[in-house]
């Protein structure tokens, strides 16, 4: 089962031309943060060896998947004209980056 795509954030009369480049760009990164998400992690190889390694492969995914997601939230609720909830994802987004 494919995991589902986030939304790409969208240029409207809110962005200057100049905030064009930036868009692309966090539309990209996010397609390939999108692409390192794995949908399960196998304690095998070597994880198999070292319990400490898989835990943190675990955690670093979650970290992932959370911040895929928050991506995509931020970008359902710009694209829909709701700032707020736009800035509330966008804040959130920004407090899990920092917990990596």
């Amino acid at each position: 089962m494919p995991l589902k795509a986030p939304a790409r954030l969208i240029r409207d009369d809110r962005l200057t031309s100049d905030d064009d480049d930036f868009i692309n760009e966090l539309n990209a990164s996010v397609d390939r943060l999108s692409e390192l998400r794995a949908l399960d992690i196998n304690v095998s190889g070597k994880f198999l060896r070292s319990k400490i390694a898989w835990n943190l492969a675990a955690y670093q995914h979650s970290l992932l998947h959370r911040l895929v997601a928050l991506v995509d939230g931020t970008a359902v609720a710009w694209n829909s004209n709701c700032i707020l909830s736009a800035m509330l994802s966008a804040r959130a987004c920004m407090e899990t980056f920092a917990v990596r």
